[in-house]
């Protein structure tokens, strides 16, 4: 494993200090992820909200940010539903989509206008999948 359980633990108490709503938020999911890592998958910002127990939406979006990026806790991806199947796609990949509305099918390689894309959805990151 990249980080301990207790070395990320420790990470939050000293990033956010004082910020307690924050700091608790980071701590649940923490304990949710390392308790049920299989069950983190294709979450969305509302059940990561529950999952932290918070319903303050500056608080979830500090802590996402806190959890995805300097933590490596949490990734971020969006899904394409295209002819065939359903898809985890990049964030250019994203972006294409959105701006052209088409997306290159993985399998066959061919251009098609997408069914529907879901984002942002959430998984559980190197810090965890290294275990």
């Amino acid at each position: 494993m990249t980080d301990t359980k207790a070395s990320i633990c420790q990470r939050i108490e000293e990033f956010f200090g004082f910020d307690d709503k924050a700091r608790k938020a980071c701590l649940n999911l923490v304990e949710f992820i390392f308790a049920k890592p299989d069950a983190f998958k294709r979450m969305s910002r509302v059940e990561v909200a529950e999952v932290m127990d918070v319903k303050d939406h500056n608080t979830v979006q500090v802590s996402i940010e806190f959890c995805a990026g300097p933590l490596g806790l949490i990734n971020s991806y969006a899904e394409v539903s295209l002819s065939g199947g359903v898809y985890e796609i990049n964030t250019k990949q994203l972006n294409e989509a959105v701006r052209t509305g088409r997306m290159s099918n993985p399998k066959t390689g061919l251009l098609e206008i997408y069914h529907s894309l879901t984002h942002p959805l959430y998984k559980a990151g190197s810090a965890i999948d290294a275990s």
